[in-house]
């Protein structure tokens, strides 16, 4: 659903902050207290893999969120893999004659657990939304393919009007377009960066599109509220109608991003 979506796409922070520093350093006290074990070796590599394991799981989230189809089922495999191995460092392994780990060890493993509950609840909101998240790089593609012919097509539009010298403002106007286009890309790029910088793409993602579009539709119509005049000349008139086809292709894309992200 589009809760569970937007869910999913704050889970980049919580692997890569807290996956990465509250887990490797649990697990590094936990690699040197348990060296006075008598099964040091056993414990010590269960610990070592659970802390490249943790690293994949970041890893594997993060492309993800990006949109990379292949990384969902590595993140399941970590993901499995690490409860596996912590299941065995607190429970024991009866294939492997090992006991459960020290009574000296268990808080850092309790400190492990309690990351891990939130982690792996992260973990399974992106495989639930694996669907929509893809969605998303889908749709950023289809944007991204679009917007420089969008942008060569303003950039006619200011010539023509610097060449029929129009008025500084209807000049200024389509300036700022090709400005707030070029912003669009960018930040449409970075809708797949994940964590705090896709909240903030996202949000002057859509920022920009809505102004772009009041803008653009004021320029072809006319909207005296913005101040904008109706562009009389027929070369830019018509490259602005241009702009207005990819634009509505554009801005149903971006619609659908921001309804399935934060």
């Amino acid at each position: 659903s589009a809760g569970q979506a937007k869910a999913s796409n704050k889970v980049v922070v919580l692997l890569s902050v807290l996956l990465l520093g509250t887990i490797i350093l649990a697990l590094f006290t936990f690699l040197h207290v348990s060296q006075r074990s008598s099964y040091d070796e056993k414990y010590l590599l269960r610990s070592s893999d659970e802390r490249i394991h943790s690293q994949r799981i970041a890893k594997f989230a993060l492309a993800a969120a990006r949109g990379d189809t292949d990384a969902f089922a590595m993140l399941k495999k970590s993901r499995d893999q690490f409860a596996r191995i912590l299941q065995e460092l607190r429970e024991g392994s009866a294939a492997d004659s090992l006991p459960p780990s020290p009574q000296e060890v268990k808080p850092q493993l309790d400190a492990v657990d309690r990351s891990w509950i939130r982690l792996n609840q992260g973990v399974e909101l992106v495989l639930k939304n694996q669907q929509d998240i893809l969605g998303v790089g889908q749709f950023v593609k289809v944007i991204t393919d679009l917007l420089p012919q969008l942008q060569r097509n303003f950039e006619d539009v200011v010539k023509i009007l610097l060449k029929q010298k129009a008025s500084q403002h209807q000049v200024f106007l389509a300036t700022n377009q090709l400005m707030l286009a070029q912003r669009i890309e960018h930040n449409a790029s970075r809708v797949l960066a994940g964590g705090q910088a896709t909240d903030i793409a996202i949000e002057q993602f859509g920022k920009d599109a809505e102004q772009f579009g009041k803008v653009l539709e004021g320029m072809l119509r006319g909207d005296a509220e913005m101040g904008i005049q109706q562009v009389t000349n027929a070369e830019v008139e018509q490259k602005l109608r241009e702009v207005a086809m990819l634009f509505t292709t554009i801005k149903q894309h971006a619609e659908e991003i921001i309804r399935i992200t934060p």
